[in-house]
């Protein structure tokens, strides 16, 4: 490779210059192995990112990371991933060009605006999941997941970037290399695992989106101390603190969740990257969909028949069904009535419990279906129990006067089958009541019906987590065992159009790419 005498541009005052087919118009970033540039491309006018070797590193083994990085890059072909458009030498640097993040990186953002509202943290580390999961489809784990490798694109979405980065410096907040040249990544966001030099897997990547998380909504990394020696026995010894010592608005559950992130040992993570889209999804700002009344009815009688079914049968066989049904109208005390409330008081905090702390019971759970606040979060026990109560108050409310006044005019002490009769038709109709109040459930008013209105709740369709399609990146070509045509570097597998547009091989970032071919 060529050398230079003159450094590149650092200062404010060398931009613009003109670097090979390329103005440089400012410096984005620098580290121990090399610099990232904005730059215009002369000859298309399309803004992009250089990165470029030290070329004080610049020797056979840190040539081929340098490009081995350009390759894993390529290998990833999806809207949650910087694209790399080529690699090249010019004037003795290697260089990498990718797209350009306009709104740089989530550390950008975190040093003009502080930690982020929920949604929009949760929101963000949901993007890069999405270009993670497509990197591991590759066969590529990123192992330097952090604020700084995390690009903000002109529309707020954020793009994984850097992949195999590394860089000299020893700080909180910088990747190293140990002496033997092993790629470490950054010790504040690195998961034990990767700092001791274990095998690793998807999960390493998981603790660093964790630990990433954890920065973008406290602003300081879960691991810290006065140098990387430090941090790294932080890091794999100690407990990461609770994100509520330094922020109160962050919800419990999520809280729960970066812990799970972060835990020491890769078991206890989550498994993969759906499982912990599906645990983040619902503190993000995507609007959930709302359960139709259909969906709702038939998971409500599910729950309700578990609830009140299973305190019915041995209150039954204990009370018998005189006491139990008819004996409490005909002579209206809290005695009488001792039976039916045991029955009731069991449902209610039934649903007061699997609604208001897990968001739903078997039967809603069965249909995908989840109980939250009116801001996306378990509407918990007190919230429940209101709900439930508005439910069964439709219902009681009118079949206790009903039958109270009915029975009342009946021959005291003697039940005849018109006290049978009655019974039967008022508690298998009043239920029809709740129907009544469900009519005003429309798609147009997100299904809301007289019981989520006054609990301040809605029953959604759980989001499944469902990962964004990647798309299909060809495998390497084996060579030919024909003579090779070339078109400049690049090697030419056939032809689409003669003489026209060729699909060829990228010999440095291995993918395949197409050729405008001109023949003057």
């Amino acid at each position: 490779a060529g050398s230079v005498d003159a450094p590149l541009p650092s200062n404010k005052a060398d931009f613009p210059c003109v670097f090979g087919g390329y103005r440089l118009l400012s410096l984005l970033g620098s580290g121990g192995m090399g610099a990232v540039y904005e730059a215009e491309h002369l000859a298309t006018g399309r803004r992009v990112g250089l990165k470029m070797l030290n070329q004080r590193l610049d020797s056979s083994d840190m040539r081929r990371r340098f490009l081995r990085e350009g390759r894993l890059a390529a290998a990833v072909s999806h809207p949650n991933s910087l694209y790399v458009f080529g690699s090249e030498e010019i004037e003795g640097y290697p260089v990498i060009t990718m797209e350009l993040a306009a709104g740089g990186t989530l550390k950008d953002k975190l040093d003009q605006c502080g930690p982020l509202p929920v949604a929009e943290a949760v929101d963000a580390m949901l993007d890069v999941i999405a270009g993670l999961e497509a990197a591991f489809a590759g066969g590529v784990l990123h192992r330097d997941i952090k604020p700084s490798n995390c690009f903000v694109d002109s529309d707020g979405s954020v793009k994984v970037g850097d992949f195999g980065l590394s860089v000299s410096t020893f700080g909180q907040d910088s990747s190293f290399v140990t002496a033997t040249g092993v790629i470490m990544g950054t010790p504040a966001y690195a998961a034990p695992e990767q700092l001791r030099g274990d095998e690793l897997d998807a999960r390493a990547d998981i603790y660093s989106v964790g630990a990433t998380l954890f920065t973008l909504l406290t602003g300081r990394a879960p691991f810290d101390g006065q140098n990387a020696v430090q941090v790294v026995a932080n890091a794999v010894n100690q407990k990461p603190k609770s994100m509520a010592e330094w922020r109160k608005d962050v919800p419990p559950e999520l809280d729960r969740v970066v812990a799970r992130c972060l835990a020491k040992e890769p078991g206890q993570r989550f498994a993969d990257y759906a499982a912990l889209r599906s645990a983040l999804l619902p503190f993000s700002s995507r609007e959930p969909e709302p359960a139709s009344m259909k969906l709702r009815a038939s998971s409500g009688w599910m729950d309700f028949l578990i609830a009140f079914l299973v305190p019915y049968v041995p209150l039954m066989l204990l009370a018998g069904a005189e006491r139990f049904h008819i004996r409490p109208f005909m002579e209206p005390s809290f005695h009488s009535f001792r039976y039916y409330l045991v029955w009731l008081c069991f449902g209610l905090l039934y649903f007061g419990i699997v609604e208001g702390i897990w968001g739903g019971g078997p039967g809603k759970r069965l249909k995908g279906l989840r109980v939250v606040t009116t801001n996306g979060r378990r509407p918990g026990v007190l919230r429940a129990l209101l709900r439930i109560m508005v439910i069964m108050g439709c219902i009681e409310l009118v079949r206790f006067p009903v039958l109270i006044a009915l029975f009342s005019m009946a021959d005291p002490g003697q039940i005849t089958g018109f006290h049978v009769w009655t019974y039967n038709i008022a508690t298998n109709v009043c239920p029809w009541i709740t129907v009544l109040f469900a009519l005003k459930a429309r798609a147009d008013n997100g299904h809301v019906a007289l019981w989520d209105r006054v609990s301040g709740t809605r029953v959604i369709v759980k989001p499944e987590g469902n990962a964004r399609p990647v798309l299909n990146v060809e495998p390497p070509v084996a060579t030919a065992k024909a003579p090779a045509r070339f078109s400049g570097p690049f090697k030419v597998l056939e032809e689409i159009a003669p003489n026209h547009w060729l699909v060829a091989i990228d010999p440095v970032l291995q993918r395949r790419v197409w050729l405008l071919h001109r023949v003057d």
